[in-house]
Order: C-alpha cells, then sequence, then structure tokens
C-alpha cells in the first residue's frame, strides 16, 4: 500500500461524494450573502396565445372558427325566421333569456 501524502488530502477524498452541496436547497432565514440578483423568482409567465409562432396560428384559427360559428348561426336564425317556424319576438325574448342565464352563472 502506499501512503498518502497529505492528510487534507485523505479527508478530501473520503468526503467527496461527487455531490455539488452549494445548490442543496434549505430553509435558510438568515442573511443572504450572495451578490447580484436573486434569480429564484421564476421566470415571468406570458399569455401563450399572443406568443410569436404557433401562437399567431393558433390565434388565426380561434378566430377563423369564432367567424364559422357566426355564419352558421345567423344562416339557421335567418332560415328559421324565413320559414316562419319561430317568431322574431320569440327569438328576442329567448335571447335575453339565454343572456340572463349566462350572466347569473358566471356571477357564481
Amino acid at each position: 500500500m502506499t501512503k498518502r501524502k497529505l492528510t487534507s488530502d485523505v479527508q478530501a477524498n473520503d468526503r467527496r461524494s461527487g455531490f455539488n452541496r452549494r445548490w442543496i436547497k434549505s430553509d435558510y432565514e438568515g442573511v443572504d450573502r450572495r451578490s447580484g440578483d436573486d434569480r429564484r423568482q421564476g421566470i415571468p409567465i406570458k399569455d401563450p396565445v399572443l406568443l410569436e409562432g404557433s401562437g399567431s396560428k393558433k390565434l388565426f384559427g380561434l378566430e377563423k372558427l369564432l367567424v364559422s360559428n357566426s355564419i352558421q348561426l345567423e344562416a339557421i336564425t335567418r332560415l328559421l325566421l324565413k320559414k316562419e317556424i319561430i317568431h322574431e319576438q320569440e327569438l328576442l325574448e329567448m335571447m335575453k333569456k339565454v343572456q340572463a342565464e349566462y350572466q347569473s352563472s358566471n356571477k357564481r
């Protein structure tokens, strides 16, 4: 067996686990000795719909879906009124009733 040169080297090799201990999180509430800004706050969350790239494609798709839905609804309403299956007054009353239901469910 070879004799080790320094006792400090022996102690360092014995306790060396390969784990970088300075990144261990603890509940230390004392004075922070680091200089500079604290980067532990995290990254601010951005609105995913407004992001560039795929977000603009999603926004365009959503807008296209809303327009398509509005056109279909308008066409069905006009057909029902034209064929006199429903009357305009009935439609307006039902729209007010449904709108009131939506508003009352949003207040909960």
